[in-house]
């Protein structure tokens, strides 16, 4: 693996503390809240002095209630803003990397209206957007892998991928993340690590629940070489988490 992001979960001091100590990056997660919008410009100096002393960052967009593939064209229009408003702060921060969630909760729309909605959504968002975007489009509630790879077909355009979650494919997707790799395999370009009960999302650390935590990171080297990884437990999990990765060869010595 030649990646890892440690996500500050809006604690960045000590994240950062951690991540220089290790050189890792740090997936930025303080603007999911667009509370925090208003703070950028006074920021941004901040942000931008990290990105140029780690080795790669990221940051993680709006989430809540947004929904690009939603049936009512003024919900769309919501997911819209929100999102250019995301690739905005990314741009000061001068983040290149941005992770958002594709919004589907299985059982409220038809599927097949939704990929085709939400493929019109994106055609039209990145039309004005540089090439050396990216954007990883992470799983939540869906419960079927297949419909992950049928919307990033649809879409088709190669600054968008699969940011796999799989703490949310552990409690709400039945726990079968070694499916979910063999399906989406080098559809996935990032990915959340943190483990969980199999009941709620967590963000326990690699070691603390019902994921065979060893048997998918093997598998994500075997089915995902290319992704980068982003360590998403919790912040006093995340030491252990580090050692663990070390001790068994998916992270280099320091």
């Amino acid at each position: 693996m030649r990646n890892l992001l440690l996500c500050d979960n809006a604690n960045l001091a000590s994240v950062t503390a951690l991540a220089t100590k290790n050189n890792l990056g740090i997936e930025f997660q303080t603007f999911y809240d667009p509370a925090a919008f208003v703070r950028v410009d006074d920021e941004a100096a901040k942000y931008r002095k990290l990105v140029s002393k780690l080795p790669l960052c990221a940051m993680h967009g709006p989430f809540a209630d947004l929904y690009p593939g939603g049936m009512d064209p003024l919900v769309r229009e919501v997911a819209r803003k929100r999102f250019e408003q995301a690739v905005e702060i990314a741009g000061k921060l001068n983040v290149s990397h941005v992770i958002l969630h594709h919004g589907y909760i299985p059982g409220t729309s038809l599927p097949q209206k939704w990929i085709e909605l939400n493929r019109d959504f994106w055609c039209e968002f990145l039309d004005n957007k540089p090439e050396g975007l990216r954007i990883h489009l992470e799983n939540l509630f869906e419960t079927d892998p297949q419909f992950m790879a049928e919307v990033l077909a649809a879409i088709d355009d190669p600054r968008v991928d699969i940011c796999l979650d799989l703490g949310h494919i552990n409690c709400h997707a039945g726990g079968r993340a070694l499916e979910w790799l063999r399906v989406l395999g080098d559809k996935i370009g990032w990915v959340h690590l943190h483990n969980n009960d199999g009941i709620s999302d967590q963000h326990a650390g690699l070691e603390e629940g019902t994921l065979p935590m060893h048997e998918v990171c093997a598998a994500l080297n075997e089915h995902a070489p290319d992704a980068v990884w982003a360590l998403e437990c919790r912040l006093e999990r995340m030491p252990r988490a580090i050692e663990w990765l070390r001790e068994y060869g998916f992270l280099p010595p320091a």
